[in-house]
């Protein structure tokens, strides 16, 4: 009896220790799925002379990712809060999303589509949502994230950076937190495919 009650305690605590050992996993897999993404600006002079025209004034670019919730959740911050006066806005869609492009356009934005795999390996835009700024003489002025914290907390701080910007401050790159683009970082991010399939 006793042998049989030490066997059954062995195996509780081997159950407990191996869901511990798995729910970390799956934790930290979906957690490294949401971590900052590197910001690498090399790819956007490509990325910004697909679009026609030049533009004296300030401009922003909004890079989301069709499919990402915190993108998403950019996409319906900018929606209500339509394009800010003074400052030519454009959303870059990485992916396909008729609605969320319908949605971006129906409230006054200038939106560009693109396929995932060329945001991620021509313009180097490895992950969205991402928020660039360009002074009237064209160049970047600020190219990172939108917020603080992966949550926004804070809120969303494009407006602030904006301000910022136009009266001649530096501003400190908030991190790119949310989804990655292309399938290979994806791949290495989230081997298993819990997040981004196989």
């Amino acid at each position: 009896m006793k042998v049989a009650r030490a066997r059954v305690s062995m195996w509780s605590v081997f159950l407990v220790l191996l869901s511990i050992a798995l729910s970390s996993l799956l934790g930290a897999l979906l957690m490294a799925a949401h971590l900052p993404a590197p910001v690498d600006p090399s790819g956007l002079p490509a990325l910004l002379s697909r679009e026609p025209g030049r533009y004296g004034g300030w401009q922003a670019v909004h890079v989301i990712a069709a499919g990402c919730n915190c993108s998403l959740a950019v996409a319906d911050y900018l929606v209500n809060r339509r394009p800010l006066k003074h400052l030519k806005e454009r959303v870059v869609i990485a992916g396909s999303d008729e609605l969320l492009l319908a949605r971006l356009a129906k409230s006054s934005f200038s939106v560009t589509t693109l396929p995932a795999e060329e945001a991620a390996n021509r313009y180097h835009l490895r992950g969205a949502p991402w928020l660039i700024f360009l002074s009237p003489d064209g160049k970047v002025a600020y190219a990172g994230g939108y917020a603080a914290t992966a949550a926004a907390l804070d809120g969303y701080q494009d407006a602030r950076i904006w301000e910022q910007l136009q009266a001649g401050s530096s501003v400190r790159e908030l991190p790119a937190f949310g989804c990655v683009t292309g399938r290979r970082l994806q791949r290495a991010i989230d081997p298993l495919g819990l997040k981004y399939g196989s």
